[in-house]
């Protein structure tokens, strides 16, 4: 059955996709920053309730945009793609070159022993819930352990300026930054459910591991996030251009069964 989906999907054409214009770059590079802004001015002004959600919109926007950079699909050259990775591990204050290592493991080893990434999706709904404040140190440490030079250095890189971001913190007692620091790392505890469950689970024993989205309201409201398989069966199509890439395989292959995330 795999190697029929994939001789299907030899039909797509998708290599036009992979060109950007500097509008599309620029609004990409700058789609978190609003959400980062109003999530500290809501946490300056004391609304902690409101900060939650919308610091949590943010979170998910960063991991759209440090997704991109893990495939080096922003349209920019890889260098500044790796300091895109750095400035973002200090906006979401976890050390986002490990996170790389390990998404790319992901789409090696896709939801099998090595995928340490896709390791929630094997799980309950409430069993990834629990498992994600963990779910970033099994990130780091599988890290450390198989990664390279390269990445290892930039991870212990991003590690002293988040120490020195945290020591500042402390040192000064701003209670502000605090409680930002705080939202972001509870941020990263839901992404084992969020960015990862939702579009695995249930499907380490089916031909197709990835969910997808066809529901419009669903993709705005998402930001077309959720576009999944399509992802992983083409990981340099940049996020904004995965609808049109999932209208194609609609219409080439229209007897394809995707299952969606809702």
């Amino acid at each position: 059955m795999e190697n029929n989906i994939e001789r299907s999907l030899e039909k797509i054409e998708w290599t036009d996709l992979l060109a950007q214009s500097k509008r599309e770059i620029i609004f990409e590079l700058l789609l978190p920053l609003p959400v980062f802004i109003a999530a500290a001015v809501l946490v300056y002004y004391g609304f902690l309730w409101l900060a939650f959600p919308v610091a949590f919109i943010a979170f998910l926007l960063g991991l759209r945009l440090v997704h991109g950079a893990f495939h080096y699909s922003l349209g920019l050259k890889k260098t500044t793609t790796e300091w895109v990775m750095f400035v973002m591990s200090c906006l979401m204050f976890i050390p986002i070159h490990s996170v790389k290592f390990n998404h790319l493991m992901h789409h090696k080893h896709c939801l099998n022993e090595m995928d340490i990434e896709g390791k929630s999706a094997r799980m309950k709904w409430w069993q990834a819930l629990l498992y994600g404040p963990i779910f970033p140190f099994e990130l780091f440490i599988n890290a450390m352990k198989k990664g390279n030079i390269k990445i290892k250095r930039w991870i212990m890189f991003e590690l002293i300026a988040l120490a020195f971001v945290l020591a500042l913190t402390l040192i000064t007692e701003n209670k502000i930054l605090l409680e930002y620091i705080v939202l972001m790392v509870i941020g990263e505890c839901l992404t084992a459910f969020f960015a990862v469950w939702t579009v695995h689970h249930d499907l380490d024993k089916e031909d197709i591991q990835s969910r997808t989205i066809r529901k419009k309201w669903f993709g705005k409201m998402t930001f077309n996030m959720f576009f999944h398989f399509e992802h992983h069966q083409f990981p340099k199509v940049p996020t904004n251009h995965l609808e049109t890439l999932a209208n194609r395989i609609d219409k080439a292959v229209p007897e394809l069964k995707l299952k969606e995330v809702i």
